[in-house]
């Protein structure tokens, strides 16, 4: 049996999947199946797979579109590794990344049951948020106390599903991904493992994001409103405790809006208290100038 199953959950994405598979199969740990779930695309990305005759390669037909959290379920379903990683079709993984990851959560206690790690955008400006090792060690316990609150307030840059490895049994004692989130699965997801067992976190950029278009702002709204009714209690909590979970998550709203050209849309769902820090300024520019160059496009006759 192989030691880890990799699941590529894909839909429409056929351009750039060789890309992923190729990290994949690149990778130092060679000890891996590779699960790839095609929900129900358009663009046909079995001609992707049909170039590779690698035995340790599946893959998966959804007969209709259920979204990602289904796709990485159905992986998690046929899996039989002893771990369990995950890589969006539009990232890539640098060649150690599973083994530098398997490595470092095989050397915690068996209170760990997953690890995420650092990433590389390919977008300049970003400023993520530093998370020195802070699992990793016995004396930052005060750290791990707040995981789920500190993943709340999206102080914590996973950098998506692509992140993250777990063990298999911790995935399918937390039933997976909820199939009902359309946005911020791997949050959602790793909010219920953090409360499952313990996380460890990398402190090393092992994979690439490449940049896609802005998400649907509206979608994005919804999903936050699912996010916030599941997570009331704890979101109260959270915020009780110093974490402005709120005022981050509006201003991630804003920015979608803005990003999509929607300024007056955007600064609606903006408090002016939420710019409280020189990243979430760069950042809100930086969805200022996307917002530009789109509206832009949309009036160029």
């Amino acid at each position: 049996m192989p030691i880890v199953s990799v699941i590529i959950p894909v839909y429409n994405d056929a351009d750039v999947l060789g890309r992923a598979i190729e990290s994949v199969l690149a990778q130092t740990l060679e000890d891996f199946e590779m699960i790839v779930v095609d929900d129900a695309s358009s663009d046909e990305p079995e001609s992707v797979l049909s170039k590779y005759t690698d035995y340790r390669i599946r893959y998966l037909v959804h007969e209709q579109n259920l979204g990602g959290s289904a796709a990485r379920n159905t992986g998690i379903k046929a899996a039989s590794g002893d771990y369990i990683a995950f890589l969006d079709a539009d990232d890539e993984w640098f060649p150690n990344k599973l083994a530098k990851q398997i490595q470092v959560l095989a050397d915690q206690s068996n209170e760990f049951v997953g690890i995420c790690c650092d990433f590389e955008h390919n977008r300049g400006y970003l400023i993520a948020e530093a998370v020195d090792q802070f699992l990793t060690k016995s004396d930052r316990g005060g750290e791990e106390r707040h995981l789920g609150e500190r993943i709340l307030a999206r102080q914590i840059a996973l950098g998506g599903a692509s992140s993250i490895l777990l063990t298999r049994d911790a995935a399918m004692s937390i039933d997976g991904f909820d199939e009902s989130f359309q946005r911020h699965q791997d949050w959602e997801f790793m909010i219920r493992l953090s409360k499952f067992g313990r996380i460890c976190y990398l402190n090393e950029e092992l994979f690439r994001k490449h940049e896609t278009d802005p998400p649907d702002p509206e979608t994005v709204e919804r999903s936050k409103k699912v996010f916030f009714e599941k997570f009331k209690t704890d979101i109260d909590k959270a915020e009780e405790n110093g974490y402005p979970v709120r005022a981050r998550h509006r201003l991630e709203l804003a920015k979608c809006f803005i990003s999509d050209g929607q300024f007056y849309e955007g600064t609606k769902r903006l408090n002016v208290k939420d710019i409280n820090s020189i990243q979430a300024f760069f950042e809100l520019g930086y969805s200022t100038l996307r917002g530009l160059r789109r509206y832009r496009r949309g009036n160029t006759v």
